[in-house]
């Protein structure tokens, strides 16, 4: 039988609760799981579990209630319109309280981003998890609790009221790069897409359907998952497929799309694995051209990557993988989330 013994501390804050229209408290979830994510919206290792929480939050649907914990790591991230961007951004669907004085985190004894705290439908704490994967290791936990409360689960929704975004052409824009032309080549990131552009703004042309996924074809039909660093080579586009962890190229010739290194798997190397032999991406999120090499800031796991423009294969070219900040050699440095390009910061 699976239960908690520890009574879940309070989750409320004085910076008040985002993506619902009031706040909660965790009494009137008494007869749900709950799961805690202990989150900060510039923490990639965060971002990486979130089609974690999506999936469980599907299947279990009648059973399982999401909070996300925002406990931001930098004072910038603490502000109540910066996370209401990052919800709407993510497109994370259950509600989230702003734990900007680290109150919850503390109460929760939580160490890490990110971290999730299981709590049974008597509101009691089960257990916690620090780091991503979350999905194989929660899942069990929710079929034995299911199993354990039975009929004493409460199967009803919660109407939880989302955050609504204004509508506009552009949706969190990020990376813009010129041609020899003077045209421009800016990530729509929120979009799933990549617009060309006159001197003037007018969008000239469109690659990528705008649908989020993963699919190589002609421009209109081709998808993305949030784009963003972007470089030219010859007659190509390369774009840093960032959420697919992909490098991509659009072929301006014939307007075709096609994935050049990446699988869609979140891919980890560390120290002295994986050197010397072709590698994937994770997370990358900005690219530099350097005569026959495409320089890659793999922010996931916190290297730069280099793209053999001739073979098309990707190696590994400096950082250990290790989060920290560490000058040395490209194979002792360590890098702390490289996410722009050399020359940009």
């Amino acid at each position: 039988m699976l239960t908690g013994r520890v009574n879940a501390p309070e989750i409320n804050t004085r910076h008040g609760w985002l993506n619902t229209d009031r706040a909660y408290t965790l009494k009137e979830f008494r007869g749900k799981i709950v799961l805690l994510d202990f989150w900060t919206f510039g923490c990639i290792n965060c971002q990486h579990i979130l089609p974690d929480l999506k999936r469980l939050e599907k299947e279990y649907a009648q059973e399982l209630v999401v909070i996300g914990v925002h406990s931001a790591k930098f004072d910038a991230e603490k502000q109540q319109n910066a996370i209401r961007q990052a919800i709407l951004k993510f497109g994370i669907d259950h509600p989230v309280v702003n734990d900007a004085d680290f109150e919850v985190w503390k109460h929760y004894a939580i160490n890490a981003w990110p971290t999730v705290v299981l709590i049974d439908p008597n509101g009691k704490v089960i257990g916690q998890k620090p780091g991503e994967g979350i999905y194989d290791t929660i899942k069990p936990h929710l079929d034995d609790l299911i199993k354990t409360f039975g009929d004493k689960i409460d199967r009803r929704p919660f109407p939880f009221k989302a955050e609504t975004a204004e509508s506009s052409t552009l949706k969190f824009p990020s990376k813009l790069i010129a041609d020899d032309q003077g045209n421009l080549y800016l990530s729509d990131s929120g979009n799933n897409r990549i617009l060309k552009l006159d001197a003037t703004g007018q969008i000239l042309e469109t690659f990528g359907s705008g649908q989020q996924g993963f699919k190589d074809g002609p421009a209109t039909e081709a998808s993305f998952h949030e784009p963003h660093g972007l470089a030219l080579h010859e007659e190509f586009l390369y774009v840093a497929d960032a959420k697919n962890n992909t490098l991509r190229k659009v072929n301006l010739v014939t307007r075709e799309i096609i994935t050049v290194a990446g699988t869609g798997e979140l891919s980890y190397y560390f120290f002295h694995e994986e050197m010397g032999v072709p590698v994937n991406p994770n997370s990358p999120w900005d690219l530099a051209i350097d005569r026959n090499n495409l320089y890659v800031a793999s922010a996931g796991n916190h290297q730069i990557l280099r793209l053999d423009l001739q073979t098309e294969q990707l190696y590994r070219f400096a950082g250990t993988g290790r989060e920290a900040l560490a000058d040395g050699t490209i194979h002792e440095a360590a890098c702390g989330q490289p996410t722009q390009r050399p020359g940009n910061g």
